[in-house]
């Protein structure tokens, strides 16, 4: 079945773009032995800069192969430029999966009115209806889950189909790296998540492919073109207290693959 690009317009763009955070393999399929540089980004679009933040921000870095994981920390490189993980090919197909501290943020009102609506996070949507704080500024302490995919068509790969554990995850049902339409399933505190927006981006460029908010089992089928790299993004949050002035946690969950 042909598949369908659902091209959406930049209008989708959060006005919170430098919250997006992934990580970038410099060779999505490397050899046995060579050795593939990982960079962590984040902006949006071809606004794009190298995370530059201490390595004591990343909580958790692990490299999972069908032999399990293990853990990627001695492998994180400081350098001036950014944050980098130097992660050694082994020809099979492996996982990257990364956890952040918490930072906080705050916009005036209507910005984050603007950037929660566009993104999607139903929960504070809610809550600031439901306290009459839509005009209010909003106070953001979020932090990030970031998977890469690598030599996903290599090996035994089913392993890339389970959760890793994190708070908030872009879990694929069927390897992304075939397929028209490939269906993935979102989890929140490990159960399924009804209603995150999942938005799947062009790695490099400034295309949105598609925005689709997953059914109640926590599904979304996407249209992946047929080569390249993407990165699948969605955000979720809660309120801390049920008050106008709530501080609101939220998790920013993305998947890179190649195909």
């Amino acid at each position: 079945m042909m598949w369908k690009l659902a091209l959406i317009a930049a209008a989708l763009a959060a006005p919170a773009a430098a919250h997006d955070f992934w990580l970038e393999p410099s060779n999505f399929n490397p050899a046995a032995g060579e050795t593939a540089t990982v960079s962590l980004y984040v902006g949006h679009g071809e606004d794009v800069a190298d995370w530059r933040v201490p390595a004591e921000r990343v909580t958790d870095l692990k490299l999972i192969t069908d032999d399990g994981a293990a853990d990627l920390s001695p492998a994180l490189l400081p350098v001036s430029e950014g944050l980098k993980i130097a992660v050694p090919g082994t020809g099979t197909a492996a996982m990257i999966a990364l956890a952040s501290s918490p930072s906080r943020s705050e916009l005036e009102g209507e910005r984050f009115q603007d950037y929660i609506v566009k993104e999607g996070i139903q929960p504070i949507i809610a809550h600031r209806a439901r306290t009459a704080s839509e005009a209010l500024p909003g106070v953001e302490r979020y932090s990030r889950r970031s998977k890469a995919i690598l030599n996903g068509t290599a090996g035994v790969n089913e392993f890339l189909l389970r959760p890793v554990g994190h708070t908030l995850e872009i879990v694929p049902i069927a390897n992304p790296a075939f397929g028209d339409e490939v269906p993935f399933r979102v989890y929140w505190q490990g159960q399924p998540l009804e209603n995150a927006l999942v938005k799947l981006h062009e790695i490099g460029g400034s295309r949105t492919f598609a925005a689709i908010p997953t059914d109640a089992r926590g599904i979304v089928t996407l249209p992946i073109p047929e080569t390249g790299t993407f990165r699948l993004a969605t955000i979720w949050g809660t309120a801390e207290f049920e008050a106008p002035d709530a501080v609101y946690d939220s998790i920013f969950a993305t998947l890179t693959f190649a195909r």
